[in-house]
């Protein structure tokens, strides 16, 4: 068996890694950060199923009723209540969002920014901080990967 650094064998078990000498953790994604434009394109999009969803209700209005019209009517109208509530979500992002100085939040790490990578469009990176090795309540340098 191999010790990879990571302070143990399984190293996805301990979300943690171990790069020369330093313990770093990853906490956060794409999904959980906002940007103007990520903002601004989501809204658009919400806006666009809440208009499809509008215009299949007032197709289904011209129908002659029928139970199956009726249920697709319901389903339709639990969609734009979601949708609301991710607008009002969207909108609650947008304010936290605007009221900081780069003008993006991130809801898992107020320290982690939007930046462009390469060949992928952008990521959401986090400042390295070193974390602690909490079985040994110190800080420690994990021992380096041998195969």
């Amino acid at each position: 068996m191999s010790e990879l650094g990571f302070g143990g064998t399984e190293p996805a078990a301990t979300a943690s890694v171990a790069i020369d000498g330093s313990k770093f953790k990853a906490v956060n994604n794409r999904d959980r950060n906002f940007t103007k434009g990520k903002v601004e394109r989501r809204r658009a999009q919400l806006e666009a199923c809440v208009a499809r969803y509008l215009s299949q209700l007032d197709q289904a209005d011209d129908q002659m009723p029928s139970m199956a019209l009726v249920i697709k009517s319901e389903h339709l109208k639990q969609k734009l209540g979601k949708l609301k509530d991710e607008m009002r979500k969207l909108k609650a992002h947008e304010k936290r969002m605007l009221a900081s100085a780069d003008e993006q939040v991130s809801l898992t790490d107020p320290d982690s920014r939007s930046m462009a990578t390469s060949g992928r469009g952008a990521g959401v990176v986090e400042r390295a901080w070193p974390a602690p090795d909490h079985q040994k309540s110190s800080w420690t340098r994990p021992p380096l990967a041998t195969v």
